[in-house]
């Protein structure tokens, strides 16, 4: 079992059982405690709300990019996404266990994309979602082709779909 965190989400993978699986990361104690008690008359002057947000609003988002990816890919099939197999309505995500490219495959990618893009406005989303694209350990390759591990965001499903097949001629060195 190995774990992996994320800025909003965290993956655990099982070889055992073939699987990964996608959880919002939940805030540590000490981090609960830092925003709680960051400035005890801050948080009463401005409501408690306003505070809790910091907590609350990464779960959320989270839990919405999970079912934004297993959403995406149960509607589009696209055979350039690795399969979300099960959403328990965002909590958890199963994906089929893959192992991330490196860090430094990523500007390879990026740039192969980049290659195939002749729309202003696909370009322009490409470059406004740096993270997905740019990042080799979002991507794996399953039977020789290249496939996309993290595609929860709606830029990244934009520049998918508008890539169509073409994404499917991205090879990896």
């Amino acid at each position: 079992m190995h774990v992996t965190h994320g800025k909003l989400r965290s993956v655990i993978a099982l070889p055992m059982l073939g699987i990964a699986i996608k959880y919002p990361t939940l805030p540590s104690i000490g981090h609960i405690l830092a925003v709680l008690t960051e400035d005890i008359r801050v948080v009463l002057e401005t409501a408690f709300q306003r505070r809790t947000e910091n907590l609350v609003f990464p779960f959320t988002t989270a839990i919405f990019a999970n079912w934004h990816e297993y959403t995406f890919y149960k509607r589009t099939r696209n055979p350039f996404l690795h399969p979300t197999l099960f959403s328990l309505l965002g909590i958890i995500n199963v994906q089929p266990l893959a192992v991330p490219l490196s860090r430094d495959a990523g500007k390879h990618i990026y740039e192969a994309l980049w290659a195939l893009t002749t729309r202003d406005r696909t370009r322009k989303l490409l470059s406004l979602d740096v993270h997905h694209f740019f990042h080799g350990e979002n991507f794996c390759t399953d039977q020789g082709m290249l496939r996309i591990l993290d595609y929860s965001s709606k830029a990244t499903q934009l520049v998918i779909r508008d890539l169509g097949d073409r994404l499917l001629n991205v090879k990896i060195e």
